[in-house]
């Protein structure tokens, strides 16, 4: 009697929890089958389990008897800017890098013993056209309207950025070794990007005109390369000696 009190207390147990598993809809079903007697002289069960058929759908479907401890972490990443400027020339190569917010890396082409040379020996004679004349230290070439001098070198620029950029080309016109004549020799640029002609800007000094030429902006982790070529007129206007100025490459981020 004993045993068949203790079997009972195990089947209304387990059948409780049937009721309230099943009442959870929860995707989990649980299922008892007993096979035996009440009578069983021996006390004998047959066996006892359970099959939980687990809702696929529900990715949260632990097993009911595991325990779980969860910690949840916040992921970010923070990916430092880097910005590159590289100027190759026909016999020099300056690279500056950016790395960081805030960072302004420059530097003077002089430095290097590096400059952009306006000389009949250097770069020589070229017409409107960009179409080389000739050169040399007595080149016989007489000033015109169609008639320029050549910076020594083309430039090739190559830019690269995490970040997305743009370019410009800052300038002016040359200035007169005497500042007090107000002399100025206009400088004329060539940009070619890829297949596209930007056709020529001129650094001058007339009204309105920014000198800074622009270009961009330009995608993220692109690398753009342009290549520039300069020149100044060779006229009738224009008196003779040395004029001085500077051109600055820059890129930066936006």
């Amino acid at each position: 009697m004993r045993k068949f009190l203790s079997l009972l207390l195990v089947l209304l147990v387990l059948v409780s929890g049937v009721v309230l598993a099943n009442g959870d809809n929860d995707g989990i079903k649980i299922s008892f089958h007993y096979e035996s007697t009440f009578n069983d002289p021996h006390g004998q069960s047959g066996p006892l389990w359970f099959d939980r058929d687990y809702n696929k759908d529900n990715s949260s479907s632990y097993d009911l008897w595991k325990q779980v401890a969860e910690v949840k972490l916040k992921a970010q990443a923070f990916i430092p800017c880097y910005l590159s400027l590289n100027v190759h020339g026909n016999l020099g190569n300056i690279t500056v890098e950016s790395f960081g917010p805030g960072a302004v890396a420059q530097d003077n082409s002089w430095n290097h013993g590096w400059y952009l040379l306006f000389d009949n020996e250097y770069g020589g004679f070229v017409d409107g056209a960009w179409t080389r004349i000739g050169q040399g230290k007595n080149y016989e070439q007489a000033p015109g309207d169609n008639v320029f001098i050549q910076g020594c070198d083309d430039f090739i620029v190559e830019i690269y950025s995490n970040d997305n950029y743009k370019y410009e080309v800052a300038s002016g016109p040359l200035v007169f070794q005497t500042q007090s004549a107000h002399a100025t020799l206009p400088l004329i640029m060539g940009t070619v990007l890829g297949d596209t002609s930007f056709g020529d800007y001129t650094f001058d000094d007339s009204e309105g005109n920014a000198n800074l030429a622009e270009f961009g902006p330009f995608d993220h982790c692109k690398t753009t390369i342009l290549t520039h070529k300069f020149r100044v007129p060779y006229n009738t206007d224009i008196r003779h000696g040395e004029y001085n100025g500077e051109v600055t490459l820059r890129a930066y981020t936006i």
